[in-house]
C-alpha cells in the first residue's frame, strides 16, 4: 500500500521496460509513468573480433547461480561439455569441476569480463526470475547473441525474440535444444548479434538516454 501511494504521488516515475510500466499502471492507476530504458557506454560495450577457437562458448555471468539458471544450464549441455562446446561461468558460487567448464571470479569492470562477453559466441541466462538483468545488456551491446528465458523485461530487452532467443524457464529440454540450434547456425547468431547492436544504439546508448531522461526531469519540474 505505501509502495502505491509513492508511485501515485511521484512526480514522474522510470520504469526501464514495458514490462515494469505496465506493472505500475496496474498497481497504481494514476500513475505518471515514463518507459525509459537504461543506457550503457557503447564505447565500452562494442563488438570485437573473435579469436580462434577449437569449440564454441557459450557464457553465463550470475551471482545467484541456481536462481539464475546455472544449473539449468549445465544440465543442458550435459554430455556435450568438453566435446562440442565449453562453458564460461562468471559466478562467485562453488561450482563442480568438470570437463569443459571455466568458473571465473570476476566483478563487473573487470576487463577480463567484458573480454569474455565480446568472445563468446552465445550468451545464456536462463533465468527463473529477472526485471531488467544488465548482463543481458552488456552481451547484447558485444555483439554477442542472447539466449534467455521469457521473464520479467527480458523478452522486451530482446524485442519479443527479434534480437535473442527466448525459453521457458525450468525447462532443460527445450534450453538444450535451443542452444543446439544456435550454436548449429552461425547465420542466426549474425543475424541475432546484429538485431541486438541495433536494439542497444536505438534504445539503451547512455548518453542518448541521459539526455533523454533529463529532459523528462525537466518537463516533471515544469509541471509542478
Amino acid at each position: 500500500a505505501r509502495e502505491r501511494l509513492a508511485l501515485r504521488r511521484a512526480a514522474i516515475v522510470f520504469a526501464w521496460t514495458a514490462w515494469t510500466r505496465r506493472g505500475v499502471e496496474r498497481e497504481a492507476p494514476g500513475a505518471r509513468v515514463v518507459e525509459h530504458h537504461p543506457g550503457i557506454d557503447l564505447h565500452r560495450y562494442r563488438p570485437a573480433a573473435r579469436g580462434e577457437r577449437t569449440l564454441p562458448r557459450v557464457l553465463f555471468v550470475g551471482g545467484r547461480f541456481v536462481e539464475k539458471g546455472g544449473e539449468d544450464l549445465i544440465e543442458a549441455l550435459g554430455e556435450q561439455l568438453g566435446h562440442t562446446v565449453e562453458l564460461d561461468l562468471v559466478t562467485p558460487a562453488e561450482v563442480a569441476a568438470r570437463p569443459g567448464v571455466r568458473v571465473h571470479r570476476l566483478g563487473p569492470s573487470d576487463p577480463r569480463l567484458l573480454e569474455l562477453q565480446q568472445q563468446a559466441d552465445v550468451f545464456c541466462l536462463p533465468s527463473h526470475g529477472d526485471a531488467a538483468p544488465w548482463a543481458v545488456l552488456e552481451a547484447m551491446a558485444c555483439g554477442t547473441p542472447v539466449l534467455a528465458s521469457r521473464v520479467g523485461g527480458i523478452p522486451d530487452m530482446l524485442d519479443e525474440g527479434r534480437a535473442g532467443t527466448l525459453v521457458a524457464h525450468g525447462d532443460p529440454r527445450a534450453l538444450r535444444g535451443a542452444l543446439s540450434a544456435l550454436l548449429e547456425d552461425p547465420a542466426r547468431r549474425a543475424s541475432l548479434a546484429a538485431a541486438a547492436s541495433e536494439r542497444c544504439s536505438e534504445r539503451y546508448d547512455a548518453r542518448r538516454q541521459f539526455a533523454r531522461m533529463l529532459d523528462q526531469l525537466q518537463d516533471a519540474a515544469i509541471r509542478g
